[in-house]
């Protein structure tokens, strides 16, 4: 398992260590959000072709030597200053996935700095550097081939078409379709809009081995908008009680975070084969 990668810009190159755990990938998909006034979503898919990926939290440790070679490399413009370079990890595996466990741990990444935060020498240890370096994969560049693992189920959690996820904690959000309104001394009044207008969502953090986090990774980015059934086992609750402790869940993905524009997944490398992944669901229907 390799502990360095290497940048390449025409002929110059430099080889430093690779990140420390702890790094993410975020992966931002052009779907557009709408959400109507009974809580429901719309969606518009804007194309995968219009999705990216960045390596974000990046803590890259260097000695003196290091810190040098790359302050000169991503300064110097016939080098990798504002140009895209190419990141190499080698032929061998790795087990460090700069773009995602989806996207492997081998190979060629064509990729641009969008931002470098650099500490001062560090006393711990003692005259090393950190940089906070954030990189994205520059989009219709050729990627490396890779071959998923087999999986090795956790749990009996399924989202989708990826069963065998480990058991997590639910954090169920439960709106009514109601109106408070209070008068000038305070008298509560209530509209109730009715109970079709009643709406549940849900978050968690998906805990990962490698296995399962490249699997739940490439099925979302695939599926997209398109309908995703959640089905859990006894006393999951996954939506509140009022959706009772188990069943087969119609729901939308709304990733770990989202706006108007995107819908995006942060996926955290934190440990030998541990990933770890926030995601939210809107339920569209309790199906069984």
């Amino acid at each position: 398992m390799g502990y360095t990668l290497t940048f390449t810009a025409g002929e110059s190159s430099i080889t430093v260590n690779r990140p420390r755990y702890g790094y993410e990938c975020e992966i931002h998909m052009a779907i557009q959000t709408a959400q109507a006034c009974d809580g429901s979503y719309g969606f518009w898919d804007n194309g995968s072709e219009y999705d990216y990926r960045l390596l974000s939290l990046s803590q890259f440790l260097f000695n003196t030597t290091q810190k040098t070679a790359i302050a000169e490399f991503f300064r110097n413009a016939a080098k990798g200053r504002a140009e895209n370079v190419v990141m190499s990890l080698g032929n061998e595996p790795t087990g460090f996935y700069p773009f995602g466990p989806d996207y492997g741990d081998v190979g060629d990444f064509t990729v641009r700095v969008m931002e470098r935060i650099q500490s001062g020498i560090l006393y711990t240890p003692y005259k090393w550097f950190e940089e906070n370096i954030v990189l994205q994969l520059v989009p219709n560049t050729t990627l490396p081939s890779y071959t998923f693992q087999q999986r090795i189920k956790q749990g009996k959690l399924k989202i989708g078409d990826i069963d065998g996820l480990r058991w997590v904690q639910f954090n169920p959000k439960t709106m009514y379709s109601l109106k408070l309104v209070k008068t000038r001394n305070g008298m509560p009044y209530t509209l109730d809009n009715g109970l079709s207008g009643d709406s549940w969502e849900t978050g968690f953090e998906l805990e990962l081995n490698y296995s399962n986090a490249a699997a739940i990774v490439n099925y979302l980015t695939k599926i997209r908008d398109f309908d995703i059934d959640i089905i859990t086992q006894n006393n999951y609750f996954s939506f509140g009680m009022d959706q009772l402790s188990s069943g087969t869940y119609s729901t939308k993905q709304l990733g770990t975070s989202y706006d108007s524009k995107e819908i995006i997944l942060n996926i955290k490398h934190v440990g030998f084969n541990q990933f770890v992944l926030p995601l939210s669901f809107y339920m569209k229907e309790k199906i069984a």
